[in-house]
């Protein structure tokens, strides 16, 4: 069906992945289907899209409806401040890292918005930190639907091994 719409399925759907991912469901299957369906570069963008606007969503409902009720709570101790102010400075840096390690992204960006990293710096270091891992787990579910289709090529062999190997090693 999301063939159907054209480009407009790859935005549809990666809607859908955002709802999923702000409800802190699971997004892996989608992820994999989104490779299936879409090819690899229909797909990352509607991943990407999808982590889009699921991150911006996350990160901005909690800094305008509790950042400053957890600011003021936290008032008191002073290593809150001090590791409110280096995320603000650095934060990019550990938001960027953590998007690379097998962490639960949907309530780290609820997170997130609760500290004083600036939007911009980690909506940039969410993307370019989930990058890698979602070209994986897309040319995965790509690779998925050419092996349903009969049997791929040599080299895609290699290729989803040495992907397959590579996420091993990402997650440990």
């Amino acid at each position: 069906l999301p063939l159907h719409f054209g480009i407009a399925g790859i935005f549809i759907y990666g809607a859908l992945f955002a709802v999923v991912r702000i409800f802190l469901l699971p997004v892996l299957p989608l992820t994999l289907l989104a490779g299936f369906t879409f090819g690899l570069g229909g797909g990352l963008f509607a991943i990407m899209f999808g982590i889009t606007l699921s991150a911006a969503f996350g990160f901005l409902f909690s800094r305008y409806a509790a950042r400053a009720a957890v600011a003021r709570r936290m008032e008191r101790y002073p290593r809150f401040h001090a590791m409110d102010r280096a995320i603000a400075h650095e934060g990019w840096k550990i938001v960027g890292l953590l998007r690379m390690c097998p962490v639960p992204f949907g309530i780290s960006n609820y997170l997130y918005g609760l500290t004083a990293i600036p939007f911009w710096h980690y909506m940039a270091s969410t993307l370019i930190g989930l990058l890698p891992g979602n070209i994986m787990y897309v040319y995965l579910g790509l690779l998925g639907k050419r092996t349903a289709e009969g049997p791929p090529d040599p080299l895609e062999y290699l290729a989803g091994g040495l992907t397959l190997l590579a996420l091993v090693g990402v997650t440990f």
